[in-house]
């Protein structure tokens, strides 16, 4: 007999509601899932707008358990290229990947899943094979992906979605493949694999930098771009180049003075020799040429110092030490702009001496934006963390406001674009979303910062650039 509509849904109302008292009874004796910090959480659901969507949802490729209910319907195509690889494991291994998927239900195993997750769908929990298979299934790709010699005709699609924040597999996992594939695992084996792919140029490492944490691959390259090496100061390249430079101005200087000497002391006795009456006219000469110099700059002295005046009174720069002016503002008061030389965010620097701010090397491709969202979205979880992706951002957002700050970047190779339009990489940079938490502190950006500011504030130097 069919149970009427209006008893249908009462009894459903009920089941919910009972499904919810007990999720609720259940959380009281659970752990903190902000406690460990080695998770993997998910985007909030405010950034998950329809214009925004694609940044963080999977496009062609699903990794992971957050978007399991759908990677049946929506990613058949991406599941079938994931089949081929998972073939080729199943025979590289003896005993094939059900050795592996059986380590993988241990109790143990499935605990560290449990907590290597914010948000985990309660059947998965509930059902030790199902996560097991696709957790090993979509490591197998993920490693196939990273270490293949040959790049695969859909990289880039892959790599986009390989670097979404719900689409992250524990960093573990993938190395409890390799070792069951017997594959050595040498210290920080993923650092070949984060130069292919991070959008910071950052120079390969002879020592190899400790990370704070090893949580997945989105993380590994947040902290491979800050470049973060200890006990280094920034711009050791820059601060170099500068000293050899001023030490053969120093040589050629001293050439030239030696030179200059010579040909001065041999003009001398020649000077001796020569009528006086000469000497009077030329001076008579050079005399009434700066007179008739003086006269036509006179007006134009005049304007500029009433221009200094009206500047003194009406336009001071506001002291903002957090922000920076914008990249043509910066090159009417005659701040110069130099690419670091294979170094990541954490050498970013401004010299007042030389007027020269120092940049990473930035490439914008149509991977860059996700790659950036993501982090940004990452950081925000970390409550005492330094969030530099985020402060970096917020720097570039200050810089960049339209496409001729863009081509300023590019000409000086800060920037290097592969999307073709200046206007496309100055939306990039504007359009991204910074959480509204304040700006986040980092010393080395909040230094730089704070010398530009005071730079701006001095006045005599400024205005005679500008002049």
């Amino acid at each position: 007999m069919e149970v009427p509509l209006l008893e249908r849904k009462t009894s459903n109302d009920g089941r919910l509601l009972n499904s919810w008292l007990k999720e609720v009874r259940d959380s009281l004796g659970r752990e903190s899932i902000f406690q460990g910090k080695e998770v993997i959480y998910p985007v909030p659901l405010c950034l998950k707008k329809d214009e925004t969507k694609l940044f963080y949802h999977p496009k062609e490729f699903c990794f992971g358990p957050q978007h399991f209910r759908a990677k049946a319907l929506g990613y058949k195509y991406g599941e079938e290229i994931k089949a081929e690889v998972v073939r080729k494991f199943n025979g590289l291994l003896t005993k094939g990947l059900f050795s592996v998927v059986a380590k993988f239900k241990e109790q143990t195993m499935q605990e560290r899943i449990v907590k290597s997750y914010a948000i985990l769908d309660r059947s998965l929990i509930n059902n030790n094979e199902v996560i097991s298979w696709l957790l090993v299934r979509d490591a197998c790709f993920v490693i196939e992906v990273l270490y293949r010699e040959n790049h695969h005709p859909l990289l880039n699609d892959i790599v986009k979605d390989m670097f979404k924040l719900e689409n992250q597999l524990p960093l573990w996992v993938l190395e409890e493949i390799m070792v069951s594939l017997g594959w050595p695992i040498e210290g920080n084996w993923f650092e070949p694999v984060l130069k292919n792919l991070s959008p910071v140029e950052v120079k390969q490492r002879s020592r190899s930098p400790t990370y704070s944490k090893k949580i997945h691959i989105l993380q590994l390259l947040g902290e491979y771009m800050v470049d973060n090496r200890a006990g280094q100061s920034i711009s050791t390249s820059s601060q170099y180049d500068e000293t050899e430079h001023n030490r053969e101005d120093e040589e050629s200087g001293s050439h030239d003075s030696k030179a200059i000497q010579e040909d001065g002391n041999h003009h001398n006795q020649e000077d001796v020799q020569s009528d006086p009456y000469d000497n009077l006219i030329i001076n008579g000469l050079l005399i009434m040429f700066y007179v008739f110099l003086f006269l036509i700059l006179l007006p134009v002295i005049i304007l500029w110092l009433l221009w200094l005046v009206i500047c003194f009174m009406w336009g001071k720069a506001e002291k903002n030490e957090r922000h920076v002016p914008t990249v043509g503002e910066l090159d009417k008061i005659g701040v110069n702009l130099k690419a670091l030389k294979s170094k990541g965010i954490s050498r970013i620097e401004f010299k007042s001496k030389s007027s020269t701010l120092y940049l990473p090397k930035f490439t914008v491709d149509d991977r860059s934006e996700v790659i950036v969202r993501n982090l940004l979205v990452m950081e925000t979880h970390w409550e005492d963390t330094e969030k530099v992706i985020t402060r970096y951002v917020v720097f570039m957002n200050d810089l960049i406001s339209t496409s001729l700050d863009v081509a300023r970047l590019r000409t000086e190779g800060i920037i290097v674009n592969k999307l073709g339009s200046d206007d496309d990489v100055a939306r990039m940079w504007n359009s991204v979303t910074i959480p509204a938490t304040g700006i986040p502190k980092y010393d080395q950006i909040d230094t730089a910062c704070t010398k530009i500011n005071a730079y701006r504030r001095k006045w005599w130097r400024v205005l005679w650039s500008q002049f």
